[in-house]
């Protein structure tokens, strides 16, 4: 019932869009939470992850081929698996270090960031740190949850997925440890290595996935079908959001 709750999304959206910046603020942390505890009680009977191998060597990074696209559905995951030697007498020089970034497509096409801080990455780009590959003799990986609600820092990633789009991964690292901070087009692994991958997030279960490269969209009306759906959930769980946005308008 609580994931029939959290399905008012579109509901949502449309409604942020005529309300102020508190009403905005205090909905995104409630959809949160609400996503959050959806994905805690469900977590144990989801299908496995569709795993992405994080190193130069993966097949899926070679450009005779489209096997950097992953196709998606909302509440599945993908996990992206650092690099890992069980030789810790391998010379740390020769091992691989990334740091991950989810990004616009204009910088995944340039293979470059701008030389700011995090915080103006994120802000004033749209560039999202998602994870550190610096630890090559211990064995890490990033789950990212599919949910358009998931977007509070440390919650089963913090990152938010919108369906009917697309998402843009790559890493600016050269690959040695001292270049992991990279930020620059002409040795980062997106540019040598063609070390990216783009996540597709469709329609609906039984949708081609059409959107344009700029991440729009694909279908304006997707929202309302969205709605309509939401609005056949249980009558409980109806009864309850109506009554939470309904409170927040009085604020």
């Amino acid at each position: 019932m609580i994931f029939g709750c959290c399905r008012w999304a579109e509901l949502v959206s449309y409604f942020l869009q005529h309300n102020n910046l508190r009403r905005m603020a205090f909905l995104h942390i409630l959809l949160s939470i609400l996503g959050t505890i959806s994905w805690a009680t469900e977590v144990d009977t989801l299908a496995p992850p569709v795993d992405i191998y994080w190193n130069r060597t993966n097949d899926i990074f070679l450009r005779s081929n489209n096997d950097h696209i992953v196709q998606v559905q909302i509440k599945e995951r993908i996990r992206f698996i650092c690099p890992f030697y069980t030789d810790s007498t391998t010379d740390r020089d020769d091992t691989e270090h990334y740091i991950i970034y989810r990004l616009p497509k204009r910088f995944y096409d340039s293979c470059h960031i701008p030389n700011v801080s995090e915080s103006q990455l994120r802000n004033q780009y749209g560039i999202e740190k998602v994870h550190n590959c610096s630890t090559p003799y211990n064995q890490t990986e990033f789950i990212s949850f599919i949910d358009p609600f998931l977007a509070l820092p440390g919650i089963y990633g913090g990152l938010s997925y919108v369906s009917g789009r697309e998402y843009f991964f790559t890493s600016i690292s050269t690959g040695p440890l001292s270049g992991i901070n990279n930020r620059e087009s002409t040795h980062s692994a997106c540019k040598r290595y063609n070390m990216k991958a783009i996540v597709r997030v469709c329609c609906n279960d039984n949708s081609t996935f059409t959107c344009p490269a700029e991440a729009v969209k694909c279908n304006q009306t997707a929202g309302i079908s969205n709605f309509q759906l939401a609005l056949h959930q249980s009558s409980l769980c109806n009864t309850i959001m109506l009554a939470i946005f309904y409170w927040i308008y009085q604020l």
